[in-house]
C-alpha cells in the first residue's frame, strides 16, 4: 500500500474557463500583427471616466481678460551648525541645552583607567611610593560635567585615558 500526499487530480479540473490543452506554437503566436495575439472580439476601448484636469473655458474673444500668472514661491532653509562643546577638567561657562539657563557646569572627577594602569606599572617597577601620583594629575582624571540647575549630565572629559 503506497502512501500519497494527495489524490490524483482529474484532467477536467485543469480545463476551467475554456483554456487550450497546450500553448500555441511559435508560428501561431507570431502570425498576428506585431507578434502579439489580436485583441479579444468583444473588446471596446473606453477612456477613463474621471479627468485629471478641470475642463477648459470656452474660447473667448480678443478683448477678454488675460489670465493672471501666479508666481512660484520658493522657501530657503538655512542650516546653522553649532560647534560641539569641548569639555575639560575644569568647570565651563555655557547655556544648558535642557533648561536654557546660563550656567557654570558642576564637575565631579575620578581617576581614569589610564591613571590606574600607570599606578600599577609604577608599583610593578618598584616605585610604589610614587604610585598615587597619576591619580592626582588633572589630565589623568575622568571629569563628568552636569548642570547645577536641572542636574542633567552634559558631558565627560576622559583625560589621557
Amino acid at each position: 500500500m503506497s502512501k500519497e500526499s494527495a489524490p490524483p487530480m482529474e484532467n477536467e479540473h485543469f480545463q476551467q474557463g475554456g483554456m487550450p490543452d497546450a500553448p500555441p506554437s511559435y508560428e501561431q503566436s507570431t502570425a498576428a500583427a506585431g507578434g502579439f495575439y489580436p485583441p479579444p472580439p468583444n473588446a471596446v476601448y473606453s477612456p477613463p471616466a474621471a479627468t485629471m484636469y478641470p475642463p477648459l473655458p470656452p474660447n473667448s474673444g480678443p478683448g477678454d481678460k488675460v489670465p493672471t500668472v501666479v508666481p512660484i514661491v520658493t522657501t530657503r532653509t538655512q542650516v546653522q551648525y553649532i560647534p560641539a562643546v569641548t569639555f575639560g577638567h575644569r568647570p565651563l561657562n555655557m547655556v544648558c541645552p535642557h533648561c536654557q539657563q546660563s550656567i557654570t557646569t558642576t564637575t565631579v572627577g575620578e581617576p581614569s583607567v589610564m591613571a590606574y594602569v600607570l599606578s600599577a606599572f609604577l608599583c610593578f617597577v618598584g616605585c610604589w611610593i610614587c604610585a598615587c601620583v597619576p591619580c592626582c594629575v588633572d589630565s589623568m582624571q575622568q571629569v563628568t560635567h552636569s548642570c547645577p540647575s536641572c542636574k542633567h549630565h552634559l558631558g565627560r572629559y576622559n583625560g589621557s585615558g
